[in-house]
C-alpha cells in the first residue's frame, strides 16, 4: 500500500523528533565502535567493545516454530497485540481499509485506548489521513485538544506530509501561530526533509531566528550525529546559541561508537566546564555499558581531574547496572573524597532497581554524610514503587530522624498509587505528628486525582486545614479539565481564603488548556482584588505557554495598571521564548516601571544567547535610562556566560560611561570565577572608577577564596590607589577566617585614610568575637586613637 513506506519514514522521523524533545523512542542503532582504544597511552586497550554478531542457538530454533497467524483486521485487537511488530502490522491493515469518513470514529478510538499503542497508532493513523485528504489531516491535528496524543497528531500529519510534499507542509506550518503547535510541525517536517535533502535541512535551520532556529537546528545536530559525529561537532562550533552544548552529549556518545580515539582527542581539547563533563559523560557511558573493562581501561588513561572525574561517575553508574557487586567493589578501592561519595550514591541507586533492600543494607554501612542521607531517601522511594508494604514496614522501623520523616512520604505517595485504602490505613496507624498529617495529605493527594468523587465526599467530612484545601486543590483541578464552572462551585462551597484562591489558580490554568479566551474573560469580570489578579496571572501563564501571539493581543488590551504588569512579569520568559519579535516591539513600547524593565530584561537575555550583536544593537536603540542600562547589562552576562572573551573584547571597546562601568564589574566576576588571574590582567586596561573599583574587590575575594597566596602575590604588584585599596579590603576580609594577624596587615597597608580605619576597625571587631585575648592585645598596640580601642576592648568584654 502506498501509505506503508510513507508511515515507515515517519516512525523515523518521530524517532528523530523523541531525541529533540517529542514523544517517541529513536530508532535502534546497529552502528559497530573501532576496535582501538588507546588515545592516550601507546598501550592498546581490549580491542572488541562491540558484541559478537551471528545467529544464536535461540534464533536457529526459533526458525523452526510455526508461523503466526496473519494480523487481525480488528483495531482493538491489534491495540491489544502484545507483540510489536505484529501490533504496527495489524493497525497498517486496518487503517489501510478505511475511507476518509472512516477516520474520525477510528480517530476516537484509538485516543480512548489505555496504554502506549495509541501514539503509535495514532502516527499510522494520521499517515493515511494525509494520504486521502491532506488538508483535512492538518485541519483535525490543529484543532485537536486530547493533551494525550494532541502532539503526537502534530508531529504525524505535518510529518507525513512532509515527506510527500515539503513546500506545502512548511507552507502550513507557517500559518500556525508561535506556540507548542508551531514548533511541534516545523520540527517533524524538518526531520522529514533531513531524511532526503540534508543540505536544504541546514539552510532552512539557519535562515530561521528565535526559538524556532534552535529547535530546528536541534533536529538538524543530531541528525548529523547519527551519521557523522565529527562533522556534527565542527558544525555546532561555531554556532552562537547552545546548539552545540545542548547536543554534547548525542554528539559524543555517537562519536564513541564510530571512533573512540578521536573522541577522546577531542574531549582531551575542550575546555572545562558543562560541555566537557557532557562529553565525558557520554564516552563513559556508552563503553561501560557494553563492556566495563574496557571502560575502566579508558578511564585510567585520563589525566586526573574534572574530565576524569565526569567519566568515572557516568562510568560507574553503567556498571551498576549490570553488576553492582563489582561495581561495590570498585568503590571500595577509592580513597574517602566527595568523588567517592557521588560514586557510592550512583551505585547504590542503581542497585536498588533491581534489589532495593540489598542497596539500602549497603549504603547502611557507609560513614554518614549528607550523600548518605540523599541515597536512603531515592532508594526508598524506589522501592516503595515496586514493593510498598516491605519498604514501610523497614522505614518504620528506622530510628526517628528527619530521614526517617521524609521516607515515608515517600513510601506513602508511592503506596497510595497502588493501594490509596491500604496506605491510608497504614498511615492511620502512626502516631500523632507532622509527619502522620504530612502523609495524609499525600494520600489525599493521590485519591483525587484517581477516584474524584470519593475524594470529595471524604474532604468534605474533613476539618478546616491543610489537608483538607489539599484534597480541594486536587479536585479543583481534576474538575477543570471536563467542567470549570463546576469546579469553580464546588470551590466556592468547600473553600474560603487562601484556600479557595489557591484552587481558583489551578482552575484557571487548566480551563486555558482548553479554552483560554473563557477564562481569561470570566477573570476580568471577577471582583478586584487579589483572588482577580492571581486568576488571571495563572490563566495568562497557561496561554503564553500554548498561543503567544493570541495571549500578547489580549494582554495589550488590558489597562495600564498593576495587574498588566504583574502579569507581564509573570509571562515574560514563555513570551520571549515563543516569540521573541512581539515581545521586544511590546518592551519598547511599555511605560517606564518595574514591568517594563524585567521584560526588557528577558528579552536582551535570550537575544543574547542566540546573537550577542544583534542584541546589543537592540539594547542601543533604547532611549538612555534605566531601562537601556537593564538591557545592556543583560546583554553582557549573557554574552559573558557564552562566550567570556567576546564579551570582554566588546566592553574593553566602549567608550568611558556608566555602562562600560557596570559591565566591567560583570565580566570581571564571571571571569573571576574560572580563571582570576586573567581577570585581574583585563582589569588593568580601565582607569580607576566606582564600579572599576569594586571590580577589583569582587576579583580579590574571588581569588582569595582559592588561592590566596597568588591573590597576595597580585596585590603586592599593584599601584597604590584607590583600585589596590577596594581589592586589599577585600582581601582582608576574605582571609580573616584563616589568619586573622595576616587580615590586619593587610588592612593596614590601605593608603586612603578612611578606608584604611574602617578595616582594621572591621578586622578588629571580628577578632575579638573569635579570639578576644589574642585581639586585646594587638588593639593595645595598634596606632588608633583611645577612645577607637576602649571601644574595641569592651566589646571584648562583653
Amino acid at each position: 500500500m502506498k501509505s506503508l513506506g510513507v508511515v515507515l519514514v515517519l516512525l523515523i522521523v518521530l524517532g528523530i523528533g523523541f531525541a529533540a524533545g517529542s514523544f517517541f523512542a529513536p530508532a535502534e542503532r546497529h552502528a559497530e565502535t573501532s576496535t582501538s582504544v588507546s588515545p592516550i597511552s601507546s598501550q592498546p586497550l581490549p580491542s572488541d567493545l562491540s558484541s559478537a554478531s551471528g545467529p544464536t542457538k535461540a534464533d536457529q530454533d526459533s526458525s523452526k516454530q510455526p508461523a503466526p497467524p496473519p494480523p487481525s483486521n480488528d483495531l482493538t485487537s491489534s491495540l491489544n497485540e502484545t507483540d510489536s511488530y505484529r501490533q504496527v502490522k495489524g493497525i497498517m491493515t486496518y487503517v489501510d481499509t478505511l475511507g476518509v469518513d472512516d477516520l474520525p470514529n477510528a480517530l476516537h478510538q484509538i485516543e480512548s485506548t489505555p496504554g502506549l499503542a495509541k501514539y503509535q497508532a495514532v502516527s499510522i493513523l494520521m499517515a493515511r489521513w494525509v494520504e486521502l485528504d491532506p488538508k483535512g489531516a492538518i485541519a483535525i491535528a490543529q484543532k485537536d485538544q486530547n493533551n494525550t496524543v494532541g502532539g503526537t497528531m502534530i508531529l504525524s500529519a505535518f510529518g507525513a506530509l512532509a515527506t510527500t510534499d515539503p513546500d506545502s507542509a512548511l507552507k502550513l506550518a507557517g500559518e500556525l501561530p508561535p506556540g507548542q503547535k508551531h514548533n511541534q510541525a516545523m520540527e517533524s517536517i524538518m526531520g522529514s526533509i533531513l531524511q532526503k535533502d540534508p543540505a536544504r535541512a541546514i539552510a532552512l535551520a539557519e535562515s530561521m531566528t528565535g526559538a524556532e532556529h534552535q529547535m530546528v537546528m536541534n533536529t538538524v545536530v543530531q541528525q548529523m550525529a547519527n551519521n557523522d559525529p565529527a562533522r556534527a561537532f565542527e558544525f555546532t562550533k561555531n554556532m552562537k546559541d547552545a546548539t552545540g552544548r545542548d547536543n554534547t552529549y548525542t554528539i559524543f556518545n555517537q562519536w564513541a561508537e564510530k571512533d573512540i580515539n578521536q573522541a577522546t582527542q577531542t574531549l582531551l581539547q575542550l575546555p572545562t566546564g558543562e560541555q566537557q563533563s557532557m562529553a565525558a559523560n557520554a564516552i563513559a557511558a556508552n563503553l561501560a555499558a557494553k563492556d566495563p573493562k574496557t571502560a575502566l581501561a579508558w578511564l585510567n588513561q585520563l589525566p586526573q581531574g574534572n574530565i576524569r572525574n565526569q567519566a568515572e561517575q557516568s562510568m560507574i553508574g553503567n556498571m551498576a547496572a549490570t553488576d553492582a557487586k563489582a561495581a561495590v567493589a570498585y568503590v571500595s578501592t577509592l580513597p574517602d573524597s566527595q568523588q567517592k561519595n557521588m560514586l557510592s550514591q550512583r551505585v547504590a541507586m542503581q542497585w536498588a532497581q533491581n534489589d532495593a533492600p540489598a542497596a539500602l543494607a549497603w549504603i547502611q554501612t557507609l560513614a554518614p554524610s549528607q550523600t548518605k542521607n540523599m541515597a536512603l531517601q531515592q532508594i526508598g522511594f524506589m522501592w516503595a514503587r515496586s514493593d510498598p508494604k516491605a519498604a514501610a514496614q523497614y522505614v518504620i522501623d528506622l530510628p526517628n530522624s528527619p530521614q526517617k520523616n521524609n521516607m515515608i512520604q515517600n513510601t506513602v505517595s508511592q503506596w497510595a498509587q497502588r493501594d490509596t485504602q491500604g496506605a491510608m490505613a497504614w498511615v492511620q496507624g502512626l502516631p500523632p505528628s507532622q509527619t502522620k498529617d504530612a502523609a495524609l495529605q499525600q494520600i489525599t493527594s493521590v485519591w483525587a486525582r484517581n477516584d474524584p468523587q470519593a475524594a470529595a465526599t471524604y474532604a468534605q467530612t474533613l476539618p478546616e486545614g491543610n489537608a483538607k484545601n489539599n484534597i480541594i486543590n486536587v479536585l479543583a483541578s481534576q474538575m477543570a479539565s471536563k467542567d470549570p464552572h463546576a469546579a469553580l462551585d464546588f470551590v466556592d462551597k468547600n473553600a474560603t481564603g487562601q484556600a479557595k484562591e489557591n484552587a481558583e489558580r489551578n482552575i484557571a490554568f487548566q480551563w486555558c488548556q482548553s479554552d483560554p479566551k473563557a477564562a481569561v474573560v470570566y477573570g476580568q469580570l471577577m471582583p478586584a482584588g487579589n483572588a482577580r489578579n492571581s486568576f488571571l496571572q495563572a490563566a495568562a501563564s497557561q496561554w503564553f505557554g500554548s498561543d503567544s501571539a493570541s495571549a500578547a493581543e489580549w494582554l495589550k488590551a488590558l489597562p495600564d495598571d498593576g495587574t498588566k504588569n504583574q502579569i507581564i512579569s509573570n509571562v515574560a520568559s514563555s513570551w520571549v521564548q515563543n516569540d521573541l519579535a512581539s515581545a521586544s516591539a511590546y518592551a519598547i513600547s511599555m511605560p517606564p516601571g518595574p514591568a517594563q524593565s524585567n521584560l526588557i530584561s528577558t528579552v536582551a537575555n535570550q537575544m543574547a544567547s542566540q546573537d550577542p550583536a544583534k542584541a546589543l544593537g537592540w539594547a542601543n536603540q533604547l532611549p538612555d535610562g534605566n531601562s537601556k542600562a537593564t538591557a545592556m547589562s543583560s546583554v553582557i552576562n549573557q554574552w559573558a556566560n557564552n562566550d567570556l572573551a567576546g564579551a570582554a573584547a566588546y566592553v574593553q571597546s566602549m567608550s568611558d560611561s556608566p555602562a562600560q562601568q557596570s559591565a566591567i564589574q560583570q565580566i570581571a566576576g564571571t571571569w573571576a570565577n574560572n580563571d582570576p588571574s586573567a581577570a585581574a590582567q583585563w582589569l588593568s586596561h580601565f582607569p580607576d572608577g566606582s564600579q572599576t573599583n569594586q571590580a577589583y574587590s569582587n576579583v580579590a575575594a574571588t581569588w582569595a577564596r582559592n588561592d590566596p597566596v597568588q591573590a597576595a602575590t597580585w596585590l603586592g604588584q599593584l599601584a597604590s590607589g584607590p583600585a589596590r585599596d577596594a581589592a586589599v579590603g577585600a582581601f582582608s576580609s576574605q582571609v580573616f577566617n584563616t589568619d586573622p594577624t595576616s587580615a590586619l596587615q593587610w588592612a593596614q597597608s590601605i593608603s586612603d585614610n578612611n578606608s584604611r580605619q574602617s578595616a582594621v576597625m572591621s578586622v578588629f571587631s571580628r577578632w575579638m568575637q573569635t579570639d578576644p585575648s589574642t585581639a586585646s592585645a594587638a588593639v593595645q598596640k595598634s596606632s588608633l586613637s583611645s577612645d577607637q580601642k576602649n571601644n574595641l576592648l569592651q566589646q571584648g568584654n562583653h
